[in-house]
């Protein structure tokens, strides 16, 4: 009789310890579940807040260079400013002492440039000056064809410039505006 009454509770208590140990691999289980998840959540939310901080500082650094950006910007001409950059070059006749005249603009959609022709009169230094205003502008600008030759009498020059006696000049230039934006 003192084996059954060692028997039972020796039973009982292997039947609690299968039951704990049943509960406690459930709930090992289910955290584990849970730890990946949180573990999962964790970088899930330290790539949404990294997306957060880039796009601050992204949002700083716009705000920041918007100046730097709208100076970059004024040298490009678009379609839209091509008549206030020909009137630009036009303005420079008086400063020059030169005759100006544009003959011809043309659009050239493939490379992205603008082309003009150029006409100008005065004396050598003159057309000399005006060469290097053109070239110191604050766009990109080539000069794809320049002739120079000496002019014979009877130029007209644009109200406010002098005439003198000295020799006339005539430059015939094509220049192509590679700082172009359509």
């Amino acid at each position: 009789m003192n084996t059954r009454n060692t028997t039972l509770p020796l039973l009982l208590t292997l039947v609690l310890a299968g039951i704990a140990l049943s509960v406690c691999t459930y709930f090992a289980v289910i955290i584990k579940k849970k730890s990946e998840f949180v573990a999962v959540s964790e970088a899930d939310l330290g790539f949404l807040r990294k997306n957060r901080d880039d796009r601050l500082t992204l949002k700083k650094t716009l705000q920041s260079t918007e100046a730097e950006r709208d100076t970059l910007a004024s040298y490009f001409v678009g379609s839209d400013t091509i008549v206030g950059f020909i009137e630009s070059i036009e303005a420079f006749a008086v400063p020059t002492g030169t005759r100006l005249e544009i003959t011809n603009a043309e659009v050239n959609e493939e490379k992205k440039t603008l082309s003009l022709t150029v006409i100008a009169s005065g004396q050598f230094q003159n057309i000399h000056h005006l060469l290097r205003l053109l070239e110191t502008m604050p766009v990109e600008i080539s000069f794809t064809r320049l002739s120079l030759s000496k002019a014979g009498a009877g130029v007209d020059f644009p109200e406010g410039v002098p005439v003198t006696t000295a020799p006339l000049w005539n430059a015939d230039m094509e220049i192509e505006l590679i700082s172009f934006g359509s």
